[in-house]
């Protein structure tokens, strides 16, 4: 058996933290510099108040998500931990939600970097698709090379997203100093307007959490993630507060509907015109539209490797080992939606909100349940807000989904194309999936032990009542289900004849998973990880 490897060097573990915190702030940092401008139209004072509430919630959940990293570092992120904590079901509808969320989130970015185009080239403006083709093709084309290419490009795109962010910022203190922006107040009238415009909030810091899909490509994921993940938070509060201000600063009459919120404030910076004032937003627009087609290409590998989408999306390129084919058919998927999100952006964007509150909440409740369940494993890093945090996390995510079905004016169409979605995907899995799905090897290294937690728990409380000999009854039929009762002990095999308790969670394993799911392939992998672990 060869020696464990030693573990990385600390030089290498702060390269890694910086790797994956530029591409915390490259899948964030364009969210601040548009759509939420839309949310002043409900006054200063409850859009700062709603920036607080959201910045609390996703603090919370990055403090969860950091814990959960630091205990079993997967790449499956909300999918993996919703097949254990929802069941088999529910983890494939909130994996579905994931791969909607980015995909709707990738073509909202990219038709706004085409109308940034636009503004900045009229002449573009007959030739829309090209310009969102163009975008998908480089973006698809840097994320397929991977590699050390791929990360410098991104160090590059964080620098630049965030240096004209504190460009921006700083360039507006002076003004700030001299005078403060008055904060205007809600009146008792516009209590729906600020419910409805509490979900932009969400632009500031949507995508943070796709730092969890890459513990592969990252030294001592257990470390490393969670450093991360809490210092990319930290910056985009930072940096979101700031933002708001110095555009109030900087605040015109049609701030609420302006194409590029910061614009007026690089106008009054650098002397620059209008439009090339508004180029100055495609850099991080270009770089967000990337950050979330690596999300959604790392989701569509995580449901192939579990056997719910076709295997041939996770099987990597063989000169680049990249995910080639979930890069081509993500990004095919979102450029059709371009077509739409043209002229029904507003809707589109509320949709993947929708589906990212899904996704955040089952995470939560994930993290609850491994709290309660799995105290004995061992944390690196404990959330300092605990179950309590998770538990306000989840109210956040609870309140955003309301705002978004109900408060939107837009005849409930978000809420019934997210429906509809999961009607489509409910029907997929049970004629499709559901017969062909199983544990995917990072489940297996990583989830395997709560699955079989979960799932055995069940079976023994069944157990209690219908057993012989404190054999489960579930068991002996299993491997001889035409033997009379009075036999099951005799003809038994002696490993399972004999009363040890551990013997018998190991040897449920292989039924209680395969019958979960009705897949007995299911059960051989999870025997063949559990089998060598039996005692003798």
């Amino acid at each position: 058996m060869p020696p464990p490897a030693p573990p990385p060097s600390r030089s290498v573990v702060w390269r890694s933290t910086l790797h994956l915190y530029t591409v915390g702030l490259t899948v964030v940092l364009g969210g601040q510099y548009f759509s939420w401008n839309a949310g002043l139209a409900a006054g200063s004072l409850a859009f700062l108040i709603s920036i607080f509430l959201m910045g609390v919630g996703y603090f919370c959940l990055c403090c969860c998500l950091a814990e959960i990293s630091s205990m079993v570092p997967f790449t499956t992120s909300a999918f993996g931990l919703a097949r254990w904590t929802c069941g088999f079901y529910l983890g494939f509808l909130v994996g579905c939600c994931e791969v909607l969320q980015n995909i709707l989130y990738v073509a909202c970015a990219v038709v706004q970097l085409a109308r940034l185009v636009t503004q900045l080239l009229p002449s573009t403006a007959p030739y829309r698709a090209a310009v969102w083709l163009v975008c998908y093709v480089a973006g698809s084309t840097l994320l397929a090379g991977g590699g050390r290419v791929y990360w410098r490009w991104n160090v590059i795109l964080a620098s630049v997203s965030l240096g004209l962010l504190v460009v921006y910022v700083g360039g507006s203190i002076p003004l700030l100093v001299a005078s403060f922006p008055p904060l205007t107040p809600p009146t008792s009238d516009d209590v729906a307007a600020c419910v409805h415009a509490f979900p932009l909030a969400a632009s500031f810091f949507v995508g943070i959490e796709a730092l969890n899909h890459h513990a592969p490509h990252v030294a001592a994921p257990a470390i490393v993630i969670p450093r991360a993940q809490l210092a990319c938070m930290a910056t985009l509060l930072v940096t979101a507060l700031g933002v708001f201000f110095a555009s109030l600063v900087h605040a015109t009459a049609d701030l609420p509907t302006a194409l590029s919120p910061l614009a007026a404030g690089f106008q009054h910076i650098f002397q620059a015109s209008d439009a090339v004032a508004t180029a100055l937003s495609i850099p991080a627009t270009f770089a967000t539209a990337q950050g979330f087609a690596q999300s959604y290409t790392h989701s569509l590998v995580a449901l192939a490797h579990s056997r719910l989408l076709p295997p041939r999306l996770a099987v990597p390129h063989a000169t680049f080992h990249t995910h080639v084919a979930a890069i081509a058919v993500g990004s095919a998927l979102s450029f059709a939606v371009c077509f739409a999100a043209d002229s029904a952006s507003t809707v589109l964007f509320n949709v993947s909100l929708l589906c990212a509150c899904v996704a955040y909440a089952s995470q939560c409740a994930g993290f609850i349940a491994l709290r309660r369940d799995h105290r004995e494993l061992d944390r690196p890093f404990r959330s300092p807000v605990g179950v309590p945090g998770a538990a306000v996390s989840l109210l956040v995510w609870a309140g955003t989904a309301v705002a978004l079905v109900a408060f939107q004016d837009d005849c409930y169409v978000a809420a019934g194309v997210t429906v509809a979605s999961l009607a489509l995907a409910s029907l997929y899995y049970v004629a499709y999936a559901k017969r062909r799905q199983g544990f995917s090897p990072d489940e297996l290294r990583s989830l395997l032990f709560a699955h079989v937690a979960a799932l055995n728990a069940r079976h023994r409380r069944r157990a209690r009542r219908h057993s012989i000999d404190h054999v489960p009854t579930f068991l002996l039929q299993y491997f001889l289900p035409k033997a009379a009762p009075t036999k099951y002990k005799k003809s038994l095999p002696a490993i399972y004849r004999k009363g040890h308790k551990v013997r018998h969670v190991n040897c449920a394993v292989t039924v209680s998973i395969g019958r979960s799911v009705g897949r007995a392939s299911i059960g051989r992998a999870a025997d063949a990880i559990v089998a060598p672990n039996l005692p003798t």
